[in-house]
Protein backbone atom coordinates (compact mmCIF):
# COMPACT_ATOMS: atom_id res chain seq x y z
CA UNK A 1 0.00 0.00 0.00
CA UNK A 2 1.53 3.35 -1.02
CA UNK A 3 1.45 6.44 1.17
CA UNK A 4 -1.45 8.12 -0.67
CA UNK A 5 -3.65 5.01 -0.51
CA UNK A 6 -2.78 4.47 3.13
CA UNK A 7 -3.78 8.03 3.97
CA UNK A 8 -7.16 7.67 2.23
CA UNK A 9 -7.86 4.42 4.09
CA UNK A 10 -6.87 6.16 7.30
CA UNK A 11 -9.32 8.97 6.60
CA UNK A 12 -12.14 6.49 5.88
CA UNK A 13 -11.58 4.89 9.28
CA UNK A 14 -11.56 8.25 11.07
CA UNK A 15 -14.88 9.32 12.51
CA UNK A 16 -16.67 12.23 10.81
CA UNK A 17 -19.30 14.55 12.20
CA UNK A 18 -21.29 17.47 10.73
CA UNK A 19 -20.86 20.67 12.68
CA UNK A 20 -21.34 24.42 12.66
CA UNK A 21 -19.56 27.52 13.89
CA UNK A 22 -16.04 28.82 13.56
CA UNK A 23 -14.76 31.23 16.15
CA UNK A 24 -11.68 31.99 18.19
CA UNK A 25 -12.50 30.97 21.73
CA UNK A 26 -11.18 28.71 24.47
CA UNK A 27 -13.50 25.78 25.08
CA UNK A 28 -14.51 24.84 28.61
CA UNK A 29 -14.91 21.17 27.69
CA UNK A 30 -12.53 18.40 28.78
CA UNK A 31 -9.22 18.97 26.93
CA UNK A 32 -8.78 16.63 23.95
CA UNK A 33 -5.29 17.75 23.02
CA UNK A 34 -1.87 17.59 24.57
CA UNK A 35 0.55 20.19 23.26
CA UNK A 36 4.22 19.49 23.75
CA UNK A 37 7.56 20.73 22.48
CA UNK A 38 8.91 18.74 19.56
CA UNK A 39 12.42 17.27 19.44
CA UNK A 40 15.16 19.53 18.18
CA UNK A 41 15.60 17.34 15.11
CA UNK A 42 12.11 18.17 13.88
CA UNK A 43 11.46 20.70 11.09
CA UNK A 44 11.22 24.40 11.88
CA UNK A 45 7.62 24.01 10.72
CA UNK A 46 7.00 21.72 13.69
CA UNK A 47 8.00 23.41 16.95
CA UNK A 48 4.88 22.00 18.63
CA UNK A 49 3.24 18.62 18.33
CA UNK A 50 -0.48 17.92 18.89
CA UNK A 51 -1.90 14.63 20.07
CA UNK A 52 -5.63 13.89 19.92
CA UNK A 53 -6.38 11.59 22.86
CA UNK A 54 -9.71 10.59 21.32
CA UNK A 55 -8.04 8.92 18.32
CA UNK A 56 -6.57 5.47 18.66
CA UNK A 57 -2.83 5.46 17.84
CA UNK A 58 -3.34 2.24 15.88
CA UNK A 59 -5.26 4.23 13.24
CA UNK A 60 -2.24 6.37 12.45
CA UNK A 61 -0.21 4.60 9.73
CA UNK A 62 3.55 4.43 9.90
CA UNK A 63 5.43 5.38 6.77
CA UNK A 64 6.47 2.28 4.83
CA UNK A 65 10.20 1.53 4.72
CA UNK A 66 11.21 2.36 1.15
CA UNK A 67 12.44 -0.43 -1.12
CA UNK A 68 15.81 0.97 -2.13
CA UNK A 69 19.23 -0.46 -2.93
CA UNK A 70 21.56 2.37 -1.94
CA UNK A 71 22.08 5.01 0.72
CA UNK A 72 21.58 7.87 -1.74
CA UNK A 73 18.25 6.46 -2.87
CA UNK A 74 17.11 6.04 0.72
CA UNK A 75 18.04 9.61 1.59
CA UNK A 76 16.27 10.91 -1.50
CA UNK A 77 13.10 8.97 -0.63
CA UNK A 78 13.17 10.21 2.98
CA UNK A 79 13.59 13.81 1.88
CA UNK A 80 10.74 13.43 -0.62
CA UNK A 81 8.47 11.96 2.07
CA UNK A 82 9.38 14.74 4.50
CA UNK A 83 8.72 17.47 1.93
CA UNK A 84 5.46 15.91 0.71
CA UNK A 85 3.60 17.26 3.75
CA UNK A 86 3.68 20.45 5.81
CA UNK A 87 2.17 21.81 8.99
CA UNK A 88 -0.30 24.68 8.41
CA UNK A 89 1.78 27.16 10.43
CA UNK A 90 5.21 27.35 12.06
CA UNK A 91 3.67 27.07 15.54
CA UNK A 92 0.56 25.12 16.48
CA UNK A 93 -1.31 26.20 19.60
CA UNK A 94 -4.97 25.16 19.89
CA UNK A 95 -7.35 27.85 21.15
CA UNK A 96 -10.56 25.97 20.36
CA UNK A 97 -10.69 22.25 19.44
CA UNK A 98 -13.03 20.41 17.10
CA UNK A 99 -16.37 19.43 18.65
CA UNK A 100 -18.86 20.78 21.17
CA UNK A 101 -18.30 24.14 22.84
CA UNK A 102 -20.07 27.30 24.01
CA UNK A 103 -20.68 29.69 21.13
CA UNK A 104 -18.76 32.88 22.06
CA UNK A 105 -21.48 35.07 20.51
CA UNK A 106 -24.65 33.37 21.74
CA UNK A 107 -23.40 31.26 24.66
CA UNK A 108 -25.31 28.26 23.29
CA UNK A 109 -23.78 24.79 23.26
CA UNK A 110 -23.04 23.89 19.65
CA UNK A 111 -20.56 22.04 17.47
CA UNK A 112 -17.37 23.64 16.20
CA UNK A 113 -16.67 22.37 12.69
CA UNK A 114 -12.93 22.89 12.70
CA UNK A 115 -9.80 23.59 14.68
CA UNK A 116 -8.77 27.08 15.82
CA UNK A 117 -5.07 27.85 16.11
CA UNK A 118 -3.48 30.86 17.76
CA UNK A 119 -2.12 33.22 15.09
CA UNK A 120 -1.24 36.84 14.48
CA UNK A 121 -0.43 37.78 10.89
CA UNK A 122 1.29 34.43 10.29
CA UNK A 123 1.89 32.65 7.01
CA UNK A 124 -0.49 29.76 6.26
CA UNK A 125 0.92 26.77 4.39
CA UNK A 126 -0.72 24.17 2.17
CA UNK A 127 -0.43 20.89 4.07
CA UNK A 128 -0.14 18.75 0.94
CA UNK A 129 0.00 19.03 -2.82
CA UNK A 130 -3.38 20.10 -4.13
CA UNK A 131 -5.42 22.61 -6.07
CA UNK A 132 -7.20 25.81 -5.11
CA UNK A 133 -10.90 25.03 -5.47
CA UNK A 134 -12.17 28.40 -4.30
CA UNK A 135 -11.19 31.67 -2.64
CA UNK A 136 -13.47 34.40 -1.39
CA UNK A 137 -14.91 36.28 1.54
CA UNK A 138 -18.20 36.05 3.42
CA UNK A 139 -19.68 37.29 6.69
CA UNK A 140 -19.02 33.99 8.50
CA UNK A 141 -15.65 32.69 7.30
CA UNK A 142 -14.17 36.05 6.35
CA UNK A 143 -11.46 35.72 3.73
CA UNK A 144 -10.89 32.04 3.01
CA UNK A 145 -8.97 29.62 0.81
CA UNK A 146 -10.37 26.18 -0.05
CA UNK A 147 -7.94 23.51 -1.26
CA UNK A 148 -8.76 20.08 -2.68
CA UNK A 149 -6.58 17.02 -2.12
CA UNK A 150 -7.97 14.03 -4.02
CA UNK A 151 -11.49 13.46 -2.63
CA UNK A 152 -11.34 15.70 0.42
CA UNK A 153 -10.94 19.43 1.00
CA UNK A 154 -9.32 21.78 3.51
CA UNK A 155 -10.47 25.35 4.12
CA UNK A 156 -8.46 28.08 5.87
CA UNK A 157 -10.70 30.84 7.27
CA UNK A 158 -10.54 34.35 8.76
CA UNK A 159 -7.48 35.30 6.69
CA UNK A 160 -6.29 38.88 6.30
CA UNK A 161 -4.74 38.22 2.89
CA UNK A 162 -5.08 35.57 0.19
CA UNK A 163 -2.01 34.70 -1.87
CA UNK A 164 -3.43 32.12 -4.29
CA UNK A 165 -6.06 32.05 -7.02
CA UNK A 166 -8.83 29.64 -8.01
CA UNK A 167 -7.51 26.78 -10.13
CA UNK A 168 -3.91 27.23 -9.00
CA UNK A 169 -1.83 24.13 -8.25
CA UNK A 170 -0.07 24.30 -4.87
CA UNK A 171 2.73 22.30 -3.30
CA UNK A 172 3.03 21.32 0.34
CA UNK A 173 4.57 24.16 2.32
CA UNK A 174 3.49 26.81 -0.18
CA UNK A 175 2.06 29.98 1.38
CA UNK A 176 -1.65 30.34 0.59
CA UNK A 177 -2.48 33.31 2.81
CA UNK A 178 -1.91 35.33 5.98
CA UNK A 179 -3.92 34.85 9.17
CA UNK A 180 -6.28 37.53 10.43
CA UNK A 181 -9.67 38.10 12.03
CA UNK A 182 -12.04 38.67 9.13
CA UNK A 183 -15.63 37.41 9.22
CA UNK A 184 -17.39 36.19 12.37
CA UNK A 185 -14.40 36.14 14.66
CA UNK A 186 -13.50 37.39 18.12
CA UNK A 187 -9.78 37.78 17.46
CA UNK A 188 -6.87 36.87 15.20
CA UNK A 189 -6.56 33.13 14.64
CA UNK A 190 -6.60 30.44 11.96
CA UNK A 191 -9.69 28.25 11.58
CA UNK A 192 -9.05 25.02 9.67
CA UNK A 193 -12.01 22.99 8.40
CA UNK A 194 -11.57 19.54 6.82
CA UNK A 195 -14.24 17.70 4.86
CA UNK A 196 -14.50 14.24 3.36
CA UNK A 197 -17.64 13.06 1.55
CA UNK A 198 -19.14 16.44 2.48
CA UNK A 199 -18.82 15.72 6.20
CA UNK A 200 -16.58 17.57 8.63
CA UNK A 201 -13.73 15.65 10.21
CA UNK A 202 -11.31 16.56 12.97
CA UNK A 203 -8.32 18.43 11.42
CA UNK A 204 -6.11 17.06 14.19
CA UNK A 205 -6.23 13.68 12.44
CA UNK A 206 -4.53 15.22 9.42
CA UNK A 207 -1.99 17.07 11.58
CA UNK A 208 -1.12 13.81 13.33
CA UNK A 209 -0.68 12.10 9.97
CA UNK A 210 1.74 14.83 8.87
CA UNK A 211 3.63 14.47 12.14
CA UNK A 212 3.94 10.69 11.60
CA UNK A 213 5.22 11.08 8.03
CA UNK A 214 7.90 13.58 9.03
CA UNK A 215 9.03 11.74 12.15
CA UNK A 216 9.39 8.47 10.24
CA UNK A 217 11.38 10.16 7.48
CA UNK A 218 13.74 11.71 10.05
CA UNK A 219 14.06 8.41 11.89
CA UNK A 220 15.11 6.59 8.72
CA UNK A 221 17.66 9.28 7.90
CA UNK A 222 19.14 9.18 11.42
CA UNK A 223 19.35 5.39 11.40
CA UNK A 224 21.03 5.34 7.98
CA UNK A 225 23.68 8.10 8.07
Amino acid sequence: MNKSTGFLVFLMLASTIPAQGQFNTVSKQRPLYQIEKAHATNSTNNPLAIQDKSVSPTLIPNAEIPDVTGKDSLQKRCIEDYMSVSFPMKQLVVTSPFGWRADPFTGKHRKHNGLDLRASDDEVYAMMMGKVKKTGEDRRSGKYVMLTHDNFQITYCHLSRIWVEKGQEVKSGEVVGITGSTGRSTGKHLHIACKRDNKYMNPTILIQYIKEIRENALKLLCNNP
